[in-house]
């Protein structure tokens, strides 16, 4: 087993954490103890009288974030919990290692994220009897479609499109990648934070990754309780309408009504109050008066959208003199 201490890698706490989590959501079961008796029987050793007399209080370690499940208790979670070792291994915890790095295959990285996924980033084609796929250009269309994947894949692969933009130099379309990052941890917020992975994993996102898309005069005015936040009200949101109201919906339905929701198609109120928070950079000298101008009617903007939100009120458009 790997053991804590302080080089124990943040981002090996937070897949174990989320793969643990994990577990406990989808049997219930509330504590270590409980969860190794139900997948890992044989490590108790028992009296005569079949009682417990001893057992290696192993899954306390992943509990308390001090080892990491090697691949034989994997392979018997995996029996039980279908899809679970795919959690720990996934892609995501790969790429948020290999940021630092000066060049990353990221075609090769895309070819492990999840079906759908691959389905918006590669287009097939037919050479003979050969079947061949290439990448799609990085355009809007690309970047909706992802938006309407909402998952874990979908971060990555938006991580990753961020990374490759930055390494090609391609400025204008890291903006756009990152809004649409933005997008999707505002929906997977309150997700995250079931996990208990939320604000370190968001503060990370916010620290390596959005600065790589944004305009060179503003800078990221938010952290990961921001998100946490914004995600629990927008979450709620869908609940509140007499369509939804009462009902159980899954998680394609729930994106997809955030996703009108965010996009302003119920209301310009939420769509500006779920906008990116940025401040004026205060190392940047003589930014043009229009930019300025643009940033205070954002913020202005953005003000008024939590303020219908907060107090419970639905405006659609927003007052006269904000556009101006």
């Amino acid at each position: 087993m790997k053991k804590n201490d302080s080089r124990r890698c943040p981002i090996e706490t937070l897949r174990v954490r989320y793969w643990y989590e994990g577990l406990k959501q989808r049997t219930s079961l509330s504590s270590a103890y409980a969860l190794e008796r139900h997948f890992e029987e044989e490590s108790f050793q028992r009296n005569s009288n079949g009682t417990i007399r001893h057992y290696r209080s192993k899954w306390s370690g992943y509990e308390k974030d001090l080892n990491t499940p090697k691949s034989k208790t994997l392979k018997r979670v995996e029996l039980l919990a279908p899809g679970s070792t795919r959690e720990l291994e996934h892609p995501l915890w790969e790429i948020m290692r290999c940021v630092d790095q000066n060049k990353i295959d990221t075609d090769a990285y895309m070819r492990t994220l999840s079906i759908d996924v691959q389905a918006v980033i590669f287009s097939s084609g037919f050479s003979g009897l050969s079947a061949y796929s290439k990448r799609e250009p990085v355009t809007q269309r690309l970047l909706d479609k992802l938006e309407k994947r909402v998952s874990l894949d979908c971060v990555a692969c938006l991580i990753c499109l961020v990374l490759e933009a930055t390494q090609q130099k391609r400025s204008m379309t890291a903006v756009k990648v990152v809004f649409t990052l933005h997008n999707v941890l505002l929906m997977t917020g309150v997700e995250l934070q079931a996990r208990h992975v939320a604000l370190p994993f968001l503060d990370w996102i916010i620290e390596h990754i959005l600065p790589l898309g944004i305009l060179p005069h503003l800078k990221v005015w938010m952290i990961g309780s921001d998100y946490v936040h914004a995600s629990a009200h927008l979450n709620a949101m869908v609940y509140q309408n007499e369509n939804t109201r009462g009902k159980s919906l899954n998680w394609p339905q729930r994106t997809k009504i955030m996703q009108r929701l965010i996009h302003g198609k119920m209301g310009f109120d939420v769509e500006y109050a779920m906008k990116p928070q940025f401040e004026l950079r205060g190392d940047v000298k003589d930014i043009p008066a229009e930019l300025v101008k643009d940033f205070e009617r954002a913020s202005a903007l953005r003000t008024w959208g939590w303020k219908c939100i907060l107090e419970g009120r639905s405006e659609p458009f927003p007052p006269v003199d904000l556009l101006l």
